[in-house]
């Protein structure tokens, strides 16, 4: 694929998440895409071949992105081996909230959010992406335990209820950055969140 077909393509793509994050994958027209992006609706078909392998697109490249995020097991014997239990945390907030930070990602959730209950490939990438980051903490969890810096516990426990405090709080936080509000109130939760998090689980 050339320069600019590629060029073309992504724009297309970025336009459908930001138009589908805003009034969800139903309601946005094969028009309106080529309307936002300033090609024609027919230019738009030599991309893709219509409105449903352009959304298929979309979530394929929602979860490429996705998958790139897992950090491998090495890594994360490094991080427990530097930090101490809050630090490590705090520190692995840092690298979630950057990511997200970039306003792709944050329409990216938003639409998953949106249409997880109406859509079965968006339900079922919201799932393999929540158990995904459950997976990635339980392993976390399970070598701070093994290296005696936290109380002996079921590690995929202490995942779920990790994970699934800070993907709620994650959504809140993605909203404020859609909307332009300030997010320091989201992010005061989540250190707290980690700091309760680190003294029930400590030694």
């Amino acid at each position: 694929m050339s320069g600019p077909e590629k060029s073309t393509r992504k724009r297309i793509l970025d336009a459908t998440i930001r138009l589908s994050s805003q009034n969800g994958l139903l309601a946005v027209s094969v028009r309106e895409i080529a309307r936002e992006v300033g090609i024609k609706e027919s230019s738009l078909y030599n991309h893709f071949q219509g409105k449903q392998a352009l959304l298929n697109a979309a979530l394929e490249e929602a979860e490429r992105v996705f998958s790139s995020l897992t950090l491998p097991t090495d890594a994360i014997e490094r991080m427990i081996s530097e930090n101490r239990p809050e630090e490590l945390l705090r520190k692995g907030l840092i690298r979630y909230r950057d990511r997200w930070d970039d306003p792709w990602m944050s329409r990216v959730w938003i639409l998953l959010e949106m249409e997880q209950y109406r859509n079965e490939r968006v339900a079922s990438i919201v799932l393999r992406e929540t158990e995904r980051i459950i997976r990635f903490n339980e392993t976390l969890f399970q070598k701070m335990i093994e290296r005696g810096v936290c109380k002996p516990c079921n590690a995929r426990f202490l995942a779920g209820l990790f994970s699934r405090t800070m993907l709620s709080l994650h959504r809140d936080y993605a909203i404020c950055t859609l909307q332009n509000r300030p997010p320091g109130e989201i992010e005061q939760r989540m250190l707290s969140w980690i700091r309760h998090f680190v003294d029930l689980i400590s030694r």
